[in-house]
Formats: C-alpha cells, sequence, structure tokens
C-alpha cells in the first residue's frame, strides 16, 4: 500500500506576522515577513500547535506534554508539563492557556494552565461528550469560549450545538454567554472583539454581541448586524478591529475561484475586496491591526506559500521549503512532573 502525504496544514497568529506548522512529529515555526523558519525541539511527538494573536507565544501539545514557547527569533522554551491525555483544541492568549482534553467515551473536559511554569490553573468544566470545534481565548479578562456539537453521536456531526463563554478567573467557571442572541446555524465565532465583544456569522451576516453589564452578568445584547455575505471562514484581526473572510466564488471543481473581503467592524465597512490568485490546500487567513491580511497554504508535503496583498489581489509570494527531520525530539528537554 502506497501512503500519500498531504501538504501542512498551517497555523497563523492573529495578525499573521508568525505562523507554526506540524509535521512528521515536528513543530516549526516560520515568520511570513522573510520565510525564516525554525524547528521548536519537543519532548515527544508533537500534534497540536497554536499561536496568540501577535505571534509571540506559541504552544505545542502530544500525547502527554504541553510546552511553551516565547517565540522569537531566536525562540525561547519557557516550560514543558506533563498532561493526563491528549489534547483536542488549544488555544493560547497572554499568560494563559486553554485545551480541550480528551477523555473516555467521547467525552471533553476544559483545562486551563498559566503562567511562564505553565502551572495549572484552578478550575475546570466538564464538557460531556463533545466534538469541540472551537476554542477562542481572552487572556487579559480570563475568558474562554468553546463551541462545537455536543451528544453521543457528536463526533459523527449529529449533536446539539454548543457554544459556552466562560469566566475562567473564577474556580467554578460560571458560564457568561450560552449562544443567545446568535444565529441558529451558525459557521464560527470570533473573540475577543474589541471592548470584549464577540462576533457570531452565518454565512449571510455577522452578529456582533456585548456584555449588557461591565461584568457580563446582565446578559448579552446585539450591538451590530453586517450582513456582507459569503462568510464562510472569518477571522479578526487581534485588537479585534478588523475582520477578514474568503471563499470560493463558484466554478467548477478544477477552477475554482476564491475571493477575501476584509471590513473595518467599527464602521461596518468593507476596505478590500480581493481576488486570490492560487489557493493550495488547508489555506489560513490573517489580518493585522492595519486591516493588511496574508494567506498561508500548502502547495506540497514540504512547502507552504505566503499570498501578501498586491493592489486588489492576494498574490502568492515567499516560499517556505519545511526541512527534513530525522531526530523529531528534543533529547535536551525535560518535563516537570
Amino acid at each position: 500500500m502506497t501512503m500519500t502525504r498531504v501538504a501542512p496544514r498551517p497555523v497563523l497568529s492573529g495578525d499573521g506576522r508568525a505562523g507554526v506548522v506540524v509535521r512528521d512529529g515536528s513543530a516549526y515555526l516560520f515568520q511570513t515577513a522573510g520565510g525564516q523558519i525554525d524547528r521548536l525541539a519537543t519532548p515527544a511527538e508533537a500534534g497540536l500547535a497554536a499561536l496568540d494573536r501577535t505571534g509571540s507565544r506559541c504552544v505545542i501539545s502530544g500525547d502527554d506534554f504541553l510546552a511553551l514557547w516565547e517565540c522569537g527569533p531566536p525562540s525561547r522554551q519557557l516550560a514543558a508539563v506533563r498532561i493526563s491525555a491528549p489534547l483536542l483544541r488549544l488555544a493560547v492568549d497572554g499568560d494563559l492557556v486553554l485545551g480541550a482534553v480528551a477523555a473516555e467515551d467521547d467525552r471533553a473536559t476544559l483545562q486551563a494552565w498559566q503562567g511562564d511554569g505553565l502551572a495549572a490553573a484552578p478550575g475546570w468544566v466538564a464538557l460531556g461528550p463533545t466534538a469541540v470545534d472551537q476554542l477562542l481565548l481572552d487572556g487579559a479578562r480570563g475568558q474562554g469560549l468553546v463551541t462545537g456539537l455536543r451528544g453521543p453521536q457528536s463526533r459523527l456531526g449529529e449533536g446539539e450545538f454548543l457554544a459556552r463563554l466562560y469566566d475562567l478567573r473564577a474556580g467554578t467557571w460560571p458560564a457568561l454567554w450560552q449562544g443567545e442572541g446568535g444565529p441558529r446555524r451558525p459557521n464560527g465565532f470570533l473573540f475577543p472583539l474589541a471592548g470584549g465583544a464577540l462576533g457570531a456569522y452565518d454565512r449571510k451576516a455577522l452578529t456582533v454581541l456585548r456584555p449588557a453589564g461591565t461584568s457580563g452578568g446582565g446578559g448579552w445584547q446585539t450591538a451590530a448586524r453586517h450582513a456582507w455575505g459569503d462568510l464562510e471562514q472569518v477571522v479578526a484581526s487581534p485588537s479585534g478591529t478588523f475582520a477578514a473572510w474568503f471563499w470560493s466564488d463558484g466554478g467548477d471543481d478544477n477552477d475554482d475561484q476564491y475571493r477575501a473581503r476584509v471590513a473595518e467592524l467599527g464602521k461596518g465597512e468593507v476596505i478590500h475586496d480581493l481576488t486570490i490568485e492560487r489557493v493550495g490546500e488547508f489555506p489560513a487567513l490573517a489580518v493585522d491591526d492595519e486591516g493588511v491580511p496574508r494567506l498561508v497554504f500548502g502547495e506540497r508535503p514540504d512547502r507552504l506559500v505566503i499570498c501578501e496583498l498586491q493592489s486588489d489581489a492576494l498574490r502568492p509570494g515567499t516560499t517556505i521549503d519545511i526541512p527534513r527531520t530525522y531526530q523529531r525530539c528534543g533529547c535536551d528537554l525535560k518535563l516537570l512532573v
């Protein structure tokens, strides 16, 4: 039997300045400006990786470890700790890390770690049988958003829709928001937006919700609704002032056309309406706080392509070749027990 190697799946920081990719159990940090790439040595094979909104911190997990890096160049490992089970999803923001931990019978648990040493944060939430889709984190406010499907058949795409925003600063992790005011069939969520707001979108419109009170205890209310359409995959800038999205503009399977837009949320105005010259495997989009988008995709099993804004299009520019790795794990790294 011949194994087919697929292109890598890049993960970008919120501003698109940096990215991380896991290939053959090794994690690589790359810079979208200039194309520098470096392997981040891990205690064992890497499985998941995530970056914060500004590309300054990276977290990597494997079957039994969680590692935190300060991103360079040069990059520096801050901590590596043991975890009880593999993580299903992972997020980092500021000095806070949030993970969805796999458990028996397709159950999941939310846990958090804090500080440079990845100390276990007090509190946790049992989600039950859940297929977690998104984990979004506001480290400054100590809030985490989890979305997905819940129920015994959730891993098969059947179940009750789940959306919960938790206060991670309280030991009991109370839910601040449970989906009220959002679309019935959302495509995804944006969090945090400017001022601690959150966004929930379906294909037609993005709804911006804000807490009615300063603590979020007074419920959430609709602050804006932007009916821009074609909202297949949407991302927000680090400060939550801009949103960007891309979509397939029809055509047959061999000639799909892709487009992208960037909007300023406070004004509700689209500032860029762009064609995308070429899209490969697992495209990832980001937008910075100046409203400048970047798109990265895998072109072949060992290559990434970075698309930059040029006039009215996102065009391929820098290519990054992922090095071959024969020794996947860093022998000089020790886990904290």
